[in-house]
Order: structure tokens, then sequence, then C-alpha cells
């Protein structure tokens, strides 16, 4: 298989896993059994942006996992995905993503009580978002 035959396949298979993982997202929100059905996705997806070198693609899915976390209320594993993904999105020049790993921060701090920390991630995250081209934010 050529590069380039190669490189398109590796961008299909990425959407794909991108859309698989929106739609976990999505009904991650419903029930419980959707839950399950993410947290097996997210690390489906990690595999193959990593594979494949997209970065963004590896934050996006190592932000989504950790946001399944905090809802199922296990924050050290949430906070240390967010923290993971920041680092990446930092790397790679992604203010956006850096925001809602800072928001995402926030609310794990916020959900064990700890709202001095959580604001700091809050106030941190408005910051970024408020520079962010798209105002609709």
């Amino acid at each position: 298989m050529r590069k380039s035959e190669l490189q398109v396949k590796n961008a299909e298979l990425g959407w794909q896993m991108y859309f698989v993982i929106y739609l976990s997202f999505q009904l991650v929100r419903t029930s419980i059994h959707s839950e399950t059905i993410a947290k097996a996705s997210y690390p489906q997806a990690q595999e193959i942006y990593a594979r494949i070198g997209n970065e963004q693609g590896l934050a996006n899915a190592i932000l989504g996992l950790g946001t399944v976390y905090r809802v199922q209320h296990k924050y050290a594993e949430a906070e240390e995905l967010y923290t993971r993904a920041q680092e990446i999105y930092n790397r790679v020049g992604n203010g956006l993503g850096r925001a809602n790993t800072l928001h995402g921060l926030g609310q794990v701090n916020r959900e064990q009580g700890r709202r001095m920390e959580a604001a700091s991630f809050y106030a941190q995250a408005r910051d970024l978002y408020s520079q962010s081209p798209d105002r609709r934010l």
C-alpha cells in the first residue's frame, strides 16, 4: 500500500473513531450501560490515534475518558486523564482543548467540595475561552 493510500485509510479510521467517541460521549449522559460503552471506546480511540500519530485525536480521546470517569465519580482517574490531555493540548498549541481540560478539572474539584481550587480552574478556563476566535463558546 502506498503512503498516500495509508494516510487516507488512517484518516478515515480516525474519523470513524471520532464518530464512535462522539456517540459514546452523548450516550454516557443517559445511562450506566452507555458509560460502559464509552469507557470501552475511548481506549480504542487512544490506541488508534497514537498509532497514526494524531496527538489532537489522542488528547480528545483522553479528555473524553476523563469525563466518563468524572461522571462515575472516579475523581483521581479523571484528574489524571484531564492533566494528561492538557499536556498534549499544550504541546500542540490547542487553547480550546486546554480550556476544556481546565473546565473538567474545575468540575472534579467542585464535585469534591474544593471550591477554591475549582474557582481557580474555572477562571483559567474562562480566560482561554475568551481568547477563542469562536465567541459562541
